[in-house]
């Protein structure tokens, strides 16, 4: 198992290092293909459970969502994003009235919750690239929630003992989590003077960052147990899924855009060239 996360790290990790780097068509492709393979797995887990999720119609709006969001548009991204919001949520809504169905309401609330948890949030990740200084922000935030996971992963096992969530995810533990956070603050704490921080506030802004991917990575396995499943899909070896590999960026992403923004970083022209 750590042969092939290794593995996979060494082949996916400058991948995705590049396109946070170039910006633009390569980060935004990138953000679609976590997101709308995530939201394909996550509509299966669902069908896991005899729900009927409308595939077509979430992964649409997912993809509209992240098109406002990171596209070569020139638009009020805020305003249109909320705006793309608003319309697939009244295309979702509008689905059980249309055609109508025994737990088709049910069914349009579980595809709406697909288009907030992996067309919204992620979205985020695309908002925080065009900050001023955007590939350092997500790079820092990449790094935060790697050195979380790369923690928690290490020292759970070997020292913990105390289970954090049994009922939802039996394998981690109180020391992981702490050994997570820990190194979330060093991280951020050690990147403070290239992002224009004090290190004090980068050291607070670790440990939200961290106790928020702390909240996905639980939020992914609590659906998954729901669906009866170990791992989302095995597309990633050695990590699983989609889901189960960026669960926390995706909680993580929106809380360290709007940090971003208390911090006063400003949104520049996001195209052509970020």
């Amino acid at each position: 198992m750590l042969a092939r996360r290794v593995a996979s790290a060494l082949v996916g990790g400058p991948v995705v290092l590049a396109a946070i780097w170039v910006g633009g068509w390569p980060f935004l492709g990138l953000v679609a293909l976590v997101a709308l393979g995530a939201a394909v797995e996550f509509y299966r887990l669902l069908e896991r459970r005899e729900h009927h999720p409308h595939r077509g119609l979430g992964l649409a709006s997912i993809a509209l969502l992240l098109l406002v969001a990171g596209g070569p548009l020139r638009v009020d991204r805020g305003l249109a994003l909320v705006a793309a919001m608003t319309l697939s949520g009244l295309a979702v809504m509008a689905w059980p009235v249309v055609r109508p169905a025994p737990d088709r309401s049910l069914d349009a609330a579980l595809t709406l919750f697909g288009v907030v948890y992996l067309g919204w949030l992620p979205g985020h990740l695309l908002l925080l690239r065009q900050l001023a200084d955007g590939r350092w922000l997500v790079l820092a935030l990449v790094a935060v929630v790697w050195a979380f996971d790369s923690a928690a992963y290490f020292a759970g096992p070997r020292w913990g003992k105390r289970r954090l969530a049994p009922a939802i995810s039996p394998k981690k533990t109180v020391v992981g989590t702490v050994a997570g956070t820990g190194a979330a603050a060093a991280v951020l704490g050690l990147a403070a003077p290239w992002l224009g921080l004090p290190v004090p506030v980068a050291l607070a802004a670790g440990l939200l960052l961290a106790a928020v991917a702390q909240v996905g990575d639980l939020a992914e396995s609590a659906w998954k147990r729901y669906a009866g499943v170990k791992d989302a899909s095995g597309v990633i070896p050695g990590h699983g899924g989609m889901m189960d590999r960026f669960d926390g960026l995706l909680l993580a992403a929106p809380v360290a855009y709007y940090l971003a923004r208390w911090a006063g970083y400003t949104l520049v022209s996001p195209w052509p060239g970020w």
